[in-house]
């Protein structure tokens, strides 16, 4: 291949490369490989990366996640030939991560039953069931208008923005519908270019006229704005303004909605809704064991667990039951095809857009702090669940 180096900003189009080349791969937050791209003997695609990527997870998650939206398999090795993405991974990222997304290149949404019934869990969803309804209508009926109410602030300004998403668990109908805390309304905004000052202006006109409280860690990029007056509710508002992304960008918020349409379209409004019901039971209960006890243990988080109960076939007892099975164990007695399995129900298909545009790995993310603390407290949580009911 000698030692000329190609440059690709896109996978697709080093994927359409007919020749053998080295070549530099710059990823979503600019920073670059150099490895080599070869048709072996069998005139199979092969990815073959250096160390440094290798011991990268999220990088090297993020290339496995983007081969796994492509028709065709294409492997990837390090310089010993050792294979780090089978044929067979390929397929589980696209069952499991993409779950649901055949529009970018995953399958429809396989639903999975609880694997055993029992009627206190049944009858605390069927409760949660009922109230989503009543209490999304109301909530999203708001969002829509605090979105509005932010348009004008920024055209009072001069600020043109693409797009104002209500991005949040709100606009997903997977917030804690039972919930004694303030609730949050999180929205994304798509700028062509930024001007701090304006966005700040607007950020301080918003505080005014709902007599909010600017949060710490407020910033032109990201609004944090508590006890928000607005109509009847006393709300939190998180804005987070972006330059608008690329067509074929898709983000978290953006993954979860895709997924929530293609389980309507083939298994129907009864279905969804007993997902969503089990992505809020779930919610409800680690935020409950992580309020009311003391304890340092970072949580799941909610994007993290909805990520979780949704590739888990939409079954919050059968997602609780496996995580106990697995890590109940001694984490070096687990095979790694198995520890491996677990950890993609946790991997988001959509990238992340407040960081790098990368695909978040959540329980790599929990365990990277105080790995095995994290393990025991979530099996606590889970374990003392399932014995109540």
């Amino acid at each position: 291949m000698g030692n000329n180096i190609k440059t690709f900003y896109k996978l697709k189009d080093l994927l359409l490369s007919s020749t053998n080349c080295n070549f530099t791969y710059r990823f979503p937050d600019n920073r670059t490989f150099i490895a080599s791209f070869i048709h072996n003997s069998n005139n199979k695609k092969e990815i073959i990366v250096n160390d440094i990527l290798c011991n990268d997870f999220r990088k090297l998650n993020y290339l496995k996640s983007e081969i796994s939206k492509c028709p065709n398999y294409i492997s990837i090795w390090d310089h010993r030939r050792r294979l780090l993405f089978s044929e067979e991974d390929y397929k589980k990222y696209k069952e499991t991560v993409f779950n649901g997304l055949p529009s970018i290149g995953g399958i429809n949404y396989v639903y999975k039953n609880d694997s055993i019934s029992k009627k206190k869990h049944k009858n605390f969803i069927r409760d949660i069931e009922e109230s989503i309804d009543p209490f999304f209508t109301s909530h999203q009926l708001t969002s829509t208008i605090i979105a509005k109410f932010i348009n004008s602030l920024l055209d009072e300004v001069g600020i043109c923005c693409h797009s104002i998403i209500p991005s949040g668990s709100i606009a997903r109908r997977t917030c804690i519908t039972k919930n004694k805390h303030t609730i949050d309304y999180d929205y994304l905004v798509e700028l062509d270019t930024f001007d701090d000052d304006n966005i700040l202006q607007a950020c301080n006109l918003f505080a005014e006229k709902t007599s909010a409280k600017i949060l710490e860690g407020n910033r032109p990029s990201q609004w944090h704005l508590g006890e928000v007056q607005f109509h009847d509710k006393i709300i939190d508002v998180d804005v987070t303004f972006i330059l608008k992304l690329p067509n074929n960008i898709v983000i978290t918020h953006m993954a979860k909605q895709l997924q929530y349409t293609n389980i309507l379209k083939n298994h129907g409004e009864s279905v969804l809704k007993s997902i969503l019901a089990n992505i809020i039971a779930a919610k409800s209960i680690f935020k409950n064991a992580l309020t009311s006890k003391a304890s340092n243990v970072v949580g799941l988080g909610g994007i993290g667990i909805e990520t979780w109960i949704v590739q888990s076939g939409g079954s919050m007892l059968n997602a609780f039951i496996d995580f106990k099975t697995i890590f109940s164990q001694n984490l070096y007695d687990i095979p790694p095809e198995v520890y491996n399995s677990e950890l993609l129900l946790f991997n988001d298909p959509g990238v992340a857009h407040k960081k790098d545009l990368m695909n978040d790995n959540y329980l790599v993310s929990l365990f990277s702090n105080q790995k095995d603390k994290s393990i025991q407290h979530m099996i606590s949580i889970v374990d003392s669940y399932l014995e109540q009911i």
